[in-house]
């Protein structure tokens, strides 16, 4: 299974890219892995990604 373009942007650090995705309807709530993007975003924050 592919991570999707949310994730993906996510995980790249690309937000502005993130944000548009969310504004066009993407699910802000979908999970790849068992992870959600909210689980991503902590993780992230945590290791001082973003």
């Amino acid at each position: 299974m592919e991570m999707p373009p949310t994730h993906v942007a996510l995980e790249q650090g690309r937000l502005e890219d993130l944000r548009n995705l969310l504004a066009a309807g993407a699910d802000v709530h979908g999970e790849y892995a068992g992870v959600t993007l909210l689980h991503r975003a902590v993780g992230r924050e945590v290791d001082g990604h973003i």
